[in-house]
C-alpha cells in the first residue's frame, strides 16, 4: 500500500507559502542614551531581525513589542526592515522598507531624497564693467 502519494494525494504546489501568522510592521522608532535605537511594532518575535541597506544588524529582542537595534550608527537615506529570519538566516516574513531621514523612520515610499547644494568650482564669474572695457589705455 502506498502511504502517502498517488494522484489523489499528491501535494500541490500552488499559491504563495508565508512562513508565520501574523504580518511584522514596524509602529515607532527612538534613539536611545546609550547610542542604541528601539524599534516598536507588532508580531515580533525572537527570530525578528533588524536588516539595514540588506545587511543583518546586531539585535537584541525584548518582546514581542520592541527591539533594539546595537553597534550601528544609521545615516540619512539608510534602508530599514525588520525580517522573520529561519535557524538557516532564510527570510520568511519582512516588513515594510523604512528610511531614516532627519532623525525618525518614514516609508520608503514616501522618503525624499535631500537635495544637496554645490559650492560652485573656481572664482565667480563677475560682471564685466562696460565702462572700463571701452577705456583706451595710454
Amino acid at each position: 500500500s502506498i502511504v502517502y502519494g498517488g494522484l489523489k494525494n499528491k501535494p500541490t504546489r500552488e499559491g504563495e507559502f508565508q512562513m508565520g501568522v501574523l504580518d511584522v510592521s514596524i509602529s515607532g522608532f527612538q534613539v536611545n542614551l546609550d547610542g542604541t535605537y528601539s524599534l516598536y511594532g507588532d508580531n515580533l518575535t525572537g527570530s525578528s531581525k533588524i536588516y539595514v541597506n540588506g545587511e543583518k544588524q546586531s539585535t537584541k529582542f525584548l518582546n514581542n513589542a520592541r527591539i533594539e537595534l546595537r553597534e550601528y550608527v544609521l545615516e540619512e537615506g539608510d534602508s530599514i526592515v525588520v525580517n522573520q529570519v529561519g535557524s538557516s538566516n532564510r527570510v520568511f516574513r519582512s516588513s515594510e522598507e523604512y528610511k531614516f531621514n532627519e532623525g525618525k523612520l518614514v516609508l520608503a515610499s514616501e522618503y525624499i531624497e535631500p537635495v544637496v547644494e554645490e559650492e560652485p568650482l573656481g572664482d565667480p564669474v563677475l560682471p564685466i564693467d562696460e565702462d572700463v572695457m571701452n577705456t583706451e589705455v595710454e
